[in-house]
């Protein structure tokens, strides 16, 4: 029933749409201005590469574990967070170090307009 012309279409578009409602990225208002056009295509394009993050080190962390309600302070136990659109990258614990190394190396889906951030927790 769904191989029917127009109905397929029809289907195709509502469930691209209730897909696309439960995500953020890319947020896009797709209008066909010409025939036979796969507008689910247009909504979800494919990646267009692999985007590779080399997580190196970081140095001279702001100590977060306290000792004695803040009279001496501790080290952290820092690791990363890189959010790649929607993919998000965790790095390994480094314990007690404000001067971590992690030489990780992570690969996600690059799309075509995707942003690439990172930030250091804890």
């Amino acid at each position: 029933m769904l191989d029917i012309p127009g109905l397929n279409a029809m289907s195709d578009t509502m469930i691209m749409d209730a897909i696309a409602s439960y995500l953020v990225l890319p947020n896009r208002l797709t209008i066909p201005l010409v025939a036979n056009l796969h507008v689910a295509q247009l909504r979800s394009p494919l990646p267009r590469g692999v985007v590779r993050i080399h997580l190196l080190e970081a140095e001279e962390l702001t100590a977060k574990d306290t000792v004695i309600k803040g009279i001496i302070d501790g080290k952290s136990d820092p690791y990363a967070v890189l959010r790649v659109g929607t993919q998000t990258f965790t790095s390994h614990t480094v314990n007690s170090n404000l001067n971590p190394q992690w030489r990780e190396m992570f690969e996600g889906q690059n799309g075509p307009r995707c942003r690439t951030q990172g930030q250091s927790s804890r």
